[in-house]
Parts: C-alpha cells; structure tokens; sequence
C-alpha cells in the first residue's frame, strides 16, 4: 500500500484464519497456516511485508489462494472499532 490512512486512523487490523491454495491439476489443498495470525495493514506500507506462512509445497500448477478472514478492526484514536 502506498495511501497514506484516512483522518485519525492508527491501524486497520484484519485476523487471518487460514490460509490454503489449491493445486490445480489434482485438487489438493495446501495448508499454508492454520493457525490465527493479525495483521495491521499499515504497518505494510510503501513495499513492507510480512511472512504469513511457512510451508514445503509439492511441486505443480496452483490455481487458487483462499485467505479465511475472521474479523477485521480499525483503531482510532487508540480506541478499537
């Protein structure tokens, strides 16, 4: 993200679940992360980045990466919301 956040927001923070892609050609699922993991997006700015998951993955031809969210937050002003 290169935006600077919108008034007196201090951190837009979404919970990641699990995190699975698929591969194509044989339909398995890869489990990338199973466990929750938060993630303030503004802390990604201007090209930072932040590993998610760490996972060997057979080789092959992947078609689909599926996030499950299950909350998303904005602090503002300290106060989450």
């Amino acid at each position: 993200m290169t935006d600077a956040p919108i008034g007196n927001i201090d951190a837009v923070l979404i919970r990641f679940t699990r995190i699975e892609m698929t591969n194509k050609v044989t339909g398995q699922v890869v489990t990338l992360r199973a466990s929750p993991i938060e993630v303030n997006l503004l802390d990604l700015q201007n090209g930072l980045a932040q590993i998610m998951g760490s996972q060997s993955v057979p080789p092959g031809i992947y078609h689909k990466l599926k996030f499950s969210v299950s909350t998303v937050a904005a602090r503002i002003q300290g106060v989450r919301v």
